[in-house]
């Protein structure tokens, strides 16, 4: 392998489970190991995805809240101006929902797209007890 690549890997190792996250219980859940040859301890993580709403949880990362119904308010073609979206919750109110769920410090919010869904996905580094 040449200096500086990466090979990664990825392999489920269960599935049919049935997952408890602050989010909620989602049933037919599979858990897949990853690894990257270029992190010091191969990169190795545990990831939870259950259908319908997507990742559940990384190392010590959960899932808090999902299905907020976020809408685009266009249909077709890639428009050359920005998309509207309109938005039943702000990132703000977002924020207050993830931290309610977990103390902590709000790292990153991103509007995302999975499987035709939309949501609004918070980071939080969890508060140290």
């Amino acid at each position: 392998m040449a200096e500086g690549h990466s090979v990664e890997r990825a392999e489920n190792i269960a599935d049919g489970l049935t997952v408890t996250v602050p989010a909620g219980t989602f049933d037919r859940c599979f858990k897949v190991f990853e690894s990257n040859t270029l992190e010091d301890d191969f990169g190795a993580t545990y990831k939870v995805h259950c259908p319908g709403v997507g990742l559940m949880g990384e190392g010590p990362l959960e899932l808090v809240a999902y299905g907020f119904n976020i809408e685009d308010i266009t249909v077709g073609p890639i428009p050359a101006s920005p998309v509207k979206v309109e938005r039943k919750i702000t990132d703000d109110q977002a924020k207050q929902i993830a931290l309610e769920k977990i103390p902590g410090e709000v790292i990153g919010v991103a509007l995302e797209r999975k499987l035709g869904d939309k949501r609004i996905v918070v980071e939080v580094i969890a508060a140290e007890d």
